[in-house]
């Protein structure tokens, strides 16, 4: 890498999206790709709890990372934005609570691409819906990851379903979730 890095200095050329060798990866991806939730037991909505220091936009990767609590309450609408063309992904290794009565949608339109890849935990309580929506674009189908993941529906929640889910994890309705 040295060698190239010289290569490219002797003859002018500008080396761009070079990756410091620091960086580490969450979610199983460079940190500097995405968008990733650094503040436990904080709030989705309020942009400093964001590496990027704004609320996940359409077109992003988006991460929790393990060991990270996400909160999401009433003042938040969708997990991701949305825009036409772009793909945008939410990979969950830590926890995204779905509390106090807040109905949120994965995406916050349906133009565009939304994916979600569990592999933590999401938990939906106190009366909420999660409604993982459809998008025009046809992405690939949900996936509730191997190794532990889990979907928790409380009692008088709901989780809405609209497209392909692929499940190797546990759902947990325990006391009376819908899903």
């Amino acid at each position: 890498a040295r060698l190239v890095v010289l290569a490219a200095a002797a003859t002018g050329l500008v080396l761009t999206g070079a990756t410091p060798a620091h960086a580490a990866l969450a979610c199983g991806v460079n940190e500097l790709d995405q968008n990733v939730f650094l503040v436990n037991d904080g709030f989705w909505n309020n942009p400093v709890n964001w590496s990027r220091s704004h609320v996940p936009a359409g077109g992003e990767a988006v991460c929790v990372p393990g060991g990270i609590v996400a909160r999401v309450n009433s003042s938040t609408t969708g997990l991701l934005g949305a825009s036409g063309g772009s793909t945008t992904t939410l990979r969950v290794e830590g926890t995204v609570r779905i509390e106090s009565g807040t109905t949120v949608g994965l995406a916050t339109a349906i133009y565009g691409a939304s994916n979600l890849i569990n592999g933590g935990v999401i938990q939906v309580l106190g009366n909420s819906t999660f409604d993982m929506n459809a998008d025009q674009a046809g992405a690939a189908a949900f996936q509730n990851a191997v190794g532990g993941s889990l979907i928790q529906v409380q009692n008088g929640s709901t989780v809405l379903l609209r497209r392909g889910f692929v499940n190797a994890g546990t759902i947990d309705l325990t006391g009376g979730g819908a899903f």
